[in-house]
């Protein structure tokens, strides 16, 4: 493990410590439920990333609610989150 891979685990090992949740694969597919037996030659470990969010209000999107309220004018907004599994 070099320096900076040993940055990244301590920021890892930080997070669940701050109680994030933090997500582990195999090199497949990203799981939860993680409990503390770090494996770093092995397994990769990640903070859960979180949902993106944003509201659509015609074509254009927007990071901010107002802002898209403001663009609609009195139309329709859309509020948009994704969902992960």
């Amino acid at each position: 493990m070099n320096r900076e891979e040993t940055k990244q685990a301590i920021a890892i090992m930080q997070a669940f410590v701050d109680g994030k949740e933090i997500e582990y694969s195999d090199g497949t597919v990203w799981e939860s439920g993680f409990s503390p037996s770090w494996n770093w030659y092995g397994t990769k470990y990640r903070i859960k990333p979180k949902p993106r969010e944003f509201w659509v209000a015609g074509p254009v999107m927007f990071h901010k609610e107002a802002d898209a309220i403001k663009y609609a004018n009195g139309g329709e907004v859309i509020h948009v989150r994704e969902v992960k599994d």
